[in-house]
């Protein structure tokens, strides 16, 4: 079936269709009533998948075989045209086999046709443990694999004064957009909403869809501001302009502002959001958020690698999991004092940082998720004079023109011009000249 569409900003859709009741209900009828009745709730079926953490430490994602593996057509895979509904019917006729067998409620369902499996999300009954449910299940014969619902958060902290001091981060981008803007270039964005009618980021997006609920694509303020740290056109009044205006973001909302505790994710939101990433096939993924391991992550992250996406992700600072950023490959970016760390990473400014917020407003921020969104826009900027490059040869460049190496804390602090000076090699530029053993690239 296909998403219900806000009136602006893209789907209203947060899952591929109805929220079921334990037990076989008319799977036959299953393709008619969701072309019918988009993502509406079935009469009597139970409460829908929950993003509250009481709920979500509760809920268990089941991993089952799916029998597609063509090349599918944009929201066939989570609709009445996902095999003719034959495959997803037979995933989730499994899935209440299953879910009547050890008294779990099926919540929601989503096709990952890049991993060729359909996943579940089931709630575990009271008085029931759900490590003990997850070892039945991965001893399931059914299953490809089982796993918790995790939870994270975005690296971003408070406003940090009026939007009328000087600006902080990457400060000489006059130089860089002489060479480059990021054209042509898209960074597809798993955060926040955005708020895509704020003067610096109107035209600036393309692709928003909302992977949390049924609501219209909301304006919030940590997908704002790394919005517009990434590609926001630029401001003459704050003089706010992002590291590349060429470029365009996907907003893809798999976030909420969750009050005093800033903004959450889930596995299972976050794994809607880079499925449907890997289907857009933007150049880079921007992951400003941090939080446990998770395998159904890691999995959709390598693929994105592999089919030649530049993953980006924020340091965690204060000493947590710190995944996705320490997932191999990905380009892991830390602020102003970045931890000492055990794997090759990245800094960038991080400490009030001039952002966009919403309602058209302009506010100084800090936190590693800004961090991440400079060197998302500088990837664009690279990838604008060199589209060939791959994720591995970004990460060298970026590496190698380090402006300190950082050996002893494995931490580089990225120097943009002659990042960007390395890959255009062009007589006469004001950025520093390449750094040695990377003159000419492929």
């Amino acid at each position: 079936m296909t998403p219900a569409r806000a009136t602006f900003a893209g789907p209203r859709a947060s899952g591929p269709g109805m929220h079921r009741r334990a037990g076989l209900v008319g799977m036959a009828l299953l393709a008619i009533v969701g072309a019918l009745a988009g993502c509406a709730q079935l009469p009597g079926s139970s409460a829908p998948y929950s993003t509250e953490a009481v709920a979500m430490s509760r809920q268990v994602m089941i991993m089952l075989p799916s029998p597609v593996r063509v090349a599918l057509r944009p929201y066939d895979y989570n609709g009445a045209g996902y095999t003719n509904g034959h495959a997803r019917a037979r995933a989730l006729r499994i899935a209440d086999e299953i879910a009547t067998e050890r008294g779990l409620v099926v919540l929601d369902d989503w096709a990952m046709p890049a991993l060729e499996i359909h996943c579940v999300v089931a709630r575990v009954p009271d008085g029931a443990e759900p490590a003990v449910v997850l070892d039945a299940l991965n001893h399931d014969s059914r299953v490809a694999w089982a796993q918790p619902m995790e939870r994270y958060h975005t690296l971003a902290a408070g406003p940090a004064g009026p939007a009328d001091q000087p600006a902080a981060g990457w400060t000489d981008l006059d130089s860089l957009h002489r060479i480059a803007t990021g054209h042509r270039v898209t960074i597809a964005q798993i955060d926040t909403g955005v708020d895509l009618r704020h003067p610096v980021l109107a035209g600036q997006w393309s692709g928003a869809r909302n992977f949390v609920d049924g609501r219209e694509f909301p304006a919030e303020l940590h997908g704002t501001a790394v919005a517009s740290v990434a590609v926001a056109r630029s401001d003459p009044g704050t003089g706010l302009v992002g590291v590349a205006p060429g470029a365009r973001v996907m907003p893809l909302r798999a976030c909420w502002d969750a009050g005093a505790e800033g903004a959450a994710c889930s596995t299972f939101t976050l794994a809607k959001s880079l499925q449907h990433a890997l289907r857009a096939a933007p150049r880079v993924i921007n992951l400003s958020i941090t939080g446990p391991q998770d395998r159904l992550l890691g999995l959709l992250i390598d693929r994105a690698l592999d089919q030649g996406i530049v993953v980006v992700a924020a340091g965690d600072e204060s000493g947590g999991p710190g995944f996705p950023a320490n997932h191999p490959r990905v380009l892991a970016v830390y602020g102003d004092i970045p931890p000492a760390s055990s794997h090759s990473a990245l800094q960038a400014p991080s400490s009030d940082i001039l952002t966009a917020t919403p309602n058209g407003s302009f506010a100084f921020l800090s936190g590693t998720s800004f961090a991440a969104a400079q060197v998302s826009g500088l990837t664009a900027l690279l990838l604008e004079v060199a589209p060939q490059l791959t994720p591995g040869q970004i990460a060298a460049v970026l590496q190698a023109t380090a402006m300190d190496p950082g050996r002893q804390r494995f931490v580089a602090r990225v120097d943009p011009c002659a990042a960007l000076n390395a890959v255009a090699q062009r007589p006469g530029l004001t950025c520093p000249a390449a750094a040695a053993g990377i003159a000419r690239l492929p």
